[in-house]
């Protein structure tokens, strides 16, 4: 997996979560690009059978992140509005590259389909604020 360091720095920005709870609009923090090989595996006989995808990360590379909020209430009312902080590139463009440049680079690890039955597995970007790591942490069940 590529990856730079578990405590990585990019330009002064630190690699460990600000605030647990509500982090402050405007803190930078590092933001991570990861790739994953996503198959698809059964995951029983319940109501006529059920699947779930898992990600195997492949590699993480981090880029300079700023917390954002909302600007705009998303509700009908003042009252429901609940400004939602997240955590974003600072550059699109620097997130962008980086995406491209890890899916020319892991292009081979895409093969067949994961809906078919003969198998396969694809490839997904995301963007985290944790290096990447094994999804769903464990099998899920079916309730």
């Amino acid at each position: 997996m590529i990856e730079s360091s578990e405590e990585a720095e990019v330009d002064g920005y630190e690699g460990e979560r600000l605030a647990e709870d509500c982090p402050v609009a405007g803190a930078k923090q590092i933001l991570y690009v990861n790739l994953y090989r996503v198959t698809r595996h059964y995951g029983g006989p319940e109501e006529g059978g059920w699947w779930y995808d898992a990600g195997e990360p492949l590699a993480s590379v981090p880029i300079p992140g700023v917390w954002r909020s909302d600007e705009y209430p998303k509700a009908e009312t003042p009252l429901e509005w609940k400004p939602r902080t997240q955590l974003l590139p600072v550059s699109i463009d620097d997130f962008v590259r980086e995406k491209e440049r890890l899916m020319d680079l892991f292009v081979f690890e895409k093969w067949g389909s994961i809906y078919s039955m003969r198998g396969g597995a694809d490839i997904e970007v995301r963007s985290e604020e944790h290096m990447a790591r094994n999804w769903p942490e464990g099998r899920p069940h079916y309730e």
